[in-house]
């Protein structure tokens, strides 16, 4: 995503296209509900729900950075006096993470789990797209419920793994 597409070059508003496409073909296949669709911005978006709660997932394509991103926001929203202890939380969840990361915006106490792919010169295969869609799905679902009951205060964060 851009501010302004004319300031980047042909050939990356190119790629990134072409990898929007694909991931348009992806979503196609996995026939997703409620899939909404920001052409001008190269992303995707849509909500779902693990065993204990609602996340919605955002895929885009940063043709300026050359990268392709993944975000799950949590339906979860942290009190402020709870931001250390939930901080704790997820650094601990962080540590050792292979394949993305979680953060939270402090602005709105909103959790959110990442990852981060760069295609510039390397190839992205179609196949890639769903794996990690799952990888996402199966490491939120794994933390979900241990980051409410910190938020709420039922949970100490060294219970995290």
């Amino acid at each position: 995503m851009s501010d302004s597409n004319e300031t980047i070059p042909q050939e990356k508003m190119e790629k990134a296209r072409g990898l929007f496409d694909m991931i348009g073909q992806v979503m196609q296949d996995f026939e997703i509900k409620g899939l909404k669709v920001d052409e001008e911005n190269f992303r995707y978006s849509f909500h779902y729900r693990t065993k204990d709660l609602e996340h919605q997932m955002v895929i885009s394509v940063n043709a300026q950075r050359e990268m392709l991103l993944f975000s799950s926001f949590f339906q979860l929203k942290v009190d402020k006096e709870r931001f250390p202890v939930f901080c704790e939380a997820l650094a601990r969840a962080n540590y050792g993470m292979m394949i993305g990361y979680f953060s939270m915006d402090f602005r709105d106490g909103m959790p959110e789990f990442d990852v981060n792919i760069p295609f510039v010169d390397s190839i992205i295969g179609i196949e890639l797209i769903p794996l990690v869609i799952r990888v996402i799905h199966s490491t939120v679902e794994r933390y979900d419920d241990k980051f409410f009951a910190v938020a709420k205060g039922y949970l100490d964060p060294s219970e995290i793994s």
